[in-house]
């Protein structure tokens, strides 16, 4: 559902295209590490979520190190940009961000059925959205990003309602 989002893909034709294979990948991703999470768990009492969690990061970082270090080499930074002392806190708070936002990814795959889990990925990311057009004083509102998000509004009414009958069947069904 996330690369519904129109107001992320109107400035680029190519993303448009290949954002279907970016939402499979992304389907394909969790349900695999659901079931590498499964086997890690039974394969060792003293297996934990914490481990598997820091193991998976850590793997993933040290495979995207080298891409990372590639990058940074051919970035060039202009040295006569205005650096507030905003940047320098952004730049050494992400690292705590991202532990703690992949430990939350990882606590959600795993304890949260898929369906709710992508419904709620896309919340994420339609707040930040909206937080996007305020901070930028609404420039890149368009027709496309308010018809994106009005069609995520309904349809997450539309999941959530038929997410609580769902519930209320299995409470009904359990009860007799």
């Amino acid at each position: 559902m996330s690369w519904m989002e129109f107001g992320h893909l109107e400035y680029d034709g190519v993303g448009f295209f290949l954002a279907p294979f970016l939402a499979i990948a992304q389907g394909i991703n969790v349900v695999i590490l659901k079931k590498s999470y499964k086997t890690f768990i039974s394969s060792s009492p003293q297996a934990s979520f914490e481990v598997f969690s820091l193991f998976h990061s850590g793997l993933v970082s040290v495979g995207l190190a080298l891409p990372a270090l590639i990058s940074y080499l051919k970035s060039v930074i202009s040295y006569d940009a205005s650096w507030e002392i905003i940047d320098y806190v952004l730049i050494s708070m992400s690292v705590v961000f991202m532990a703690c936002y992949k430990f939350s990814e990882y606590w959600l795959i795993f304890n949260t059925d898929l369906s709710v889990y992508f419904c709620l990925e896309h919340t994420k990311f339609f707040i930040g959205s909206i937080g996007q057009w305020f901070l930028q004083n609404m420039a890149h509102a368009s027709v496309y990003a308010g018809v994106g998000k009005m069609l995520f509004i309904t349809s997450c009414i539309q999941f959530w309602q038929a997410n609580e009958k769902i519930e209320k069947k299995i409470k009904h069904v359990n009860t007799e």
